[in-house]
């Protein structure tokens, strides 16, 4: 039996999109033949937390902790025995319940506390830019370094792998790298672009130059969107490098039993962002609007973190009169959000015409590996759509707000229907980690 190092800062029982790809691994590689010890943070600052998820792994996956202090204010005073003001913690201390007026009381609170703590975040970054850098995760850096080598002289391992984001996990695989390791690094996101340039020209600088070493020096690159190597083409120049096309699958042993019968709502899964935009709602009210019947028309489950997704999905909400087909449903399990996915008419995919057009959504996966029509407005050409229409599951909304609502009219009365392919078995878990153990073996091999 091969042994694997797995490093990462996003682990279980963190429950946020980027945890669930090297969960997957670690919990599915013993299949394979390999015995898993995964590297990850000894504290969770910024999401919640589902303790089943480590009561899922193997008892032969070994799980290492290495010391992290967030480089903020609350992060010196939480490791000088301050109180614990992690997001989980807050979140207790506040108690969010799920419907009423004192949910909306208390979201309208909790974003506040978010806003201000952003914003002094954001100034003491600032004010430490030149030593805050490549990001949030340098303080992390060294510690790791340090014990993943101690558990590969230990455990005799000979190769690791990477997830990237945070930029950190480069320097502490070109570390690695050096000591004559073997390196898969996993690109989650694509660098370079969006909400990951800064206002420092220094710090975007160090940035590009990581990106650049990793993909020089790492052995194998995964990406997770097939639209990633135009992406690093277009920045960094690099033309001959390979990169391993692997997206992310759904765990199988939460695949819940198909419904015989639909229920009469539609869902969005994750963190709204404030770019999607008033596309959809705009859309959605004129369907209200053209409907005889408005039971005909579907609820709208919004299902994530209310802090983040009620501040802005409620102002559209109100705007365009559809109070009576909204409901807020907060952070829930994995297995009872698949039992909502494949219960409802449809989900989904709303992150506007011009914008993401190379990301391969958390969220999608798990529509197409569940089979689930997805109502979405997406950009052509994108990454989305591309899978999408592999999959068999896309309804694109391209039209203008009333062609827009008539599409939808015809779906919900049952006029137009979807057909999967075979192509959605690409997106389990099974199929994702079969990829990286055929890589972790020819690597061990060579």
């Amino acid at each position: 039996m091969k042994s694997i190092l797995l490093i990462t800062p996003y682990f279980a029982p963190q429950t946020h999109a980027a945890v669930f790809r090297v969960y997957k691994l670690a919990k599915y590689l013993a299949d394979h033949n390999f015995k898993v010890h995964v590297l990850t943070v000894d504290i969770n600052y910024l999401y919640n937390e589902d303790q089943s998820l480590l009561a899922d792994l193997p008892d032969s996956v070994e799980i290492h902790y290495a010391r992290y202090i967030e480089p903020t204010l609350r992060g010196i005073r939480m490791a000088l025995g301050g109180k614990d003001r992690s997001f989980k913690a807050i979140k207790s201390d506040l108690k969010l319940e799920s419907d009423g007026e004192n949910a909306s009381n208390l979201q309208v609170r909790l974003s506040l506390i978010q806003k201000i703590k952003k914003i002094l975040n954001q100034t003491y970054s600032h004010a430490v830019s030149a030593i805050n850098n490549p990001d949030a995760y340098w303080t992390w850096c060294n510690s790791a370094t340090k014990k993943a080598l101690q558990i590969m002289q230990q455990h005799d391992i000979q190769v690791f792998y990477t997830t990237s984001v945070p930029y950190t996990m480069s320097n502490i695989g070109l570390s690695l790298k050096e000591k004559g390791y073997k390196w898969v690094a996993d690109f989650r996101d694509p660098f370079l672009i969006g909400r990951y340039i800064t206002s420092s020209d220094h710090i975007n600088k160090n940035r590009k130059n990581l990106i650049h070493k990793t993909l020089e020096k790492a052995d194998v690159v995964t990406v997770l969107s097939s639209s990633y190597p135009m992406i690093y083409g277009d920045f960094l120049d690099i033309s001959e490098r390979d990169f391993v096309f692997i997206p992310t699958g759904l765990d199988e042993a939460y695949m819940p039993e198909q419904v015989t019968k639909k229920e009469n709502y539609i869902l969005f899964s994750g963190e709204f962002q404030a770019d999607y935009g008033k596309e959809f709602f705009a859309s959605f009210s004129h369907v209200m609007k053209l409907a005889d019947d408005i039971n005909i028309i579907p609820d709208i489950y919004i299902i994530g973190r209310k802090e983040i997704n009620y501040p802005l999905v409620n102002p559209l909400v109100i705007k365009y009169g559809m109070q009576q087909k909204i409901r807020y449903i907060d952070h829930i399990p994995q297995t009872d959000l698949y039992k909502l996915i494949v219960a409802s008419k449809a989900c989904l995919l709303i992150s506007g015409r011009y914008s993401h057009w190379w990301n391969n959504f958390a969220k999608m996966v798990d529509y197409i590996a569940l089979k689930q029509p997805v109502l979405a407005i997406v950009p052509d050409p994108s990454e989305a759509r591309k899978e999408l229409n592999k999959a068999g599951l896309g309804l694109f909304l391209d039209g203008n707000t009333k062609k827009n609502a008539q599409l939808m009219l015809q779906f919900f009365n049952g006029e137009l229907r979807l057909e999967p392919t075979d192509y959605c078995s690409r997106y389990l878990a099974k199929t994702q980690v079969n990829d990286f153990a055929q890589i972790f073996k020819l690597l061990h091999n060579n």
